[in-house]
């Protein structure tokens, strides 16, 4: 009788569970949680009964946990499968890849200049937004509400957001470049990791460090850290020539098919120029940049972006110990009369916040500090 009373008390337990956790890849976990509730309320009762509980207990877990792995398995199939297909593309597209050493004089040609573009997004309003993407934009549909409400969050909690900073987010499929096992969470206001331990930051994160930069069409942008590729993106609907350097390189191949994969859509990232190296010391071969965004933490400037910056140029980067949280600098460089180069920083939530970035690596992995510069 003990036995079948207990047997009918897991039953409950596990019907409770599974209407709670069925879908979760963690059901096992919950279950035990809540068997360990009911055990504690028949601690006092006869051994009979707890060695019957237990019995019951493992049974019924033993016979989850098999769906339960599978879940968690095809989850992360799903995530390889993605990773996978992507990779196929650029397998397929690496001899399209641009050589290191481009030609400089290649600048003189703009893909697609932003000057030229007379229609915009509307801001006001969430269905003229809507229906004017329909119209003029390849955006999947599903995700254009998301993308409108984050934007109404974004210009709320910071007002001073200018409408050229909310028309480029409006603008740019953030669920693609976060890829397809963050889409439907891509428009939360958190990040989310991607390939090799990396992320993809938060939108307001995002459009607060482009808001400072301070963008126009014809800076030349040079971004440490492509990640995703969403920032990059993002800045090449305000600017004709962004560069971008990722040192993780399957990382750098994935987004680099993700681009290769969007230029038919969105000719706009043909003005979007990546390469596979270590970022710490910029792209000396079109400096002096007008713009410098480094979306990985540090514990000093790199002298050599603060080289690569030019006069009257500003970068952005997080600043502050590897293993804590970074202050967003905004470093801008100016001269004088007589020649003389100054540096003026200025924290850009002004002490309010900080953030932590992952790290800016070497070539072996290991984290550019100023002790091993």
């Amino acid at each position: 009788m003990s036995f079948l009373f207990i047997l009918h008390k897991v039953t409950i337990l596990y019907g409770d569970c599974k209407n709670q956790y069925s879908q979760h890849p963690f059901f096992a976990i919950s279950f035990y949680n809540k068997s360990i509730d009911v055990w504690e309320t028949m601690i006092h009762n006869n051994l009979k009964i707890m060695l019957s509980f237990i019995f019951c207990s493992l049974f019924v877990l033993g016979i989850q946990c098999t769906p339960a792995k599978k879940n968690m398995a095809e989850n992360e199939q799903k995530k390889e499968d993605s990773s996978t297909t992507i990779n196929e593309t650029v397998n397929n597209t690496m001899e399209e890849t641009e050589p290191a050493g481009e030609n400089k004089e290649e600048e003189t040609f703009i893909p697609v200049d932003l000057k030229n573009r007379t229609e915009f997004p509307p801001l006001d309003n969430k269905e003229k937004y809507i229906a004017w993407m329909k119209k003029n934009r390849p955006d999947n549909e599903a995700f254009l509400g998301k993308r409108w409400d984050r934007k109404v969050r974004i210009k709320n909690y910071h007002k001073e957001t200018p409408d050229n900073v909310l028309m480029a987010y409006l603008l740019t499929p953030r669920e693609i470049f976060a890829r397809d096992y963050n889409a439907e969470v891509a428009y939360d206001s958190n990040w989310h990791m991607i390939e090799d331990g990396q992320t993809i930051s938060g939108p307001h994160l995002v459009c607060r460090m482009t808001q400072n930069l301070d963008i126009k069409p014809d800076h030349k942008v040079l971004e440490i850290g492509t990640g995703s590729g969403y920032h990059s993106a993002l800045m090449a609907q305000l600017s004709n020539h962004v560069y971008s350097i990722e040192i993780k390189k399957n990382l750098h191949n994935v987004t680099d098919a993700i681009y290769k994969s969007l230029l038919d859509k969105y000719p706009e990232y043909r003005n979007v120029k990546r390469k596979n190296a270590d970022g710490y010391y910029g792209w000396e071969e079109f400096a002096p940049f007008d713009r410098i965004v480094v979306t990985c933490g540090i514990d000093h400037i790199p002298p050599q972006l603060l080289k690569q910056l030019g006069v009257n140029g500003i970068m952005v980067i997080p600043v502050g110990p590897m293993a804590g949280q970074q202050v967003i600098l905004k470093v801008t460089k100016t001269e004088d009369a007589d020649g003389k180069i100054h540096l003026d920083r200025e924290d850009i939530y002004g002490g309010k916040i900080t953030e932590h970035f992952v790290p800016l690596t070497k070539e072996d992995g290991s984290w550019h500090s100023k002790e091993n510069k």
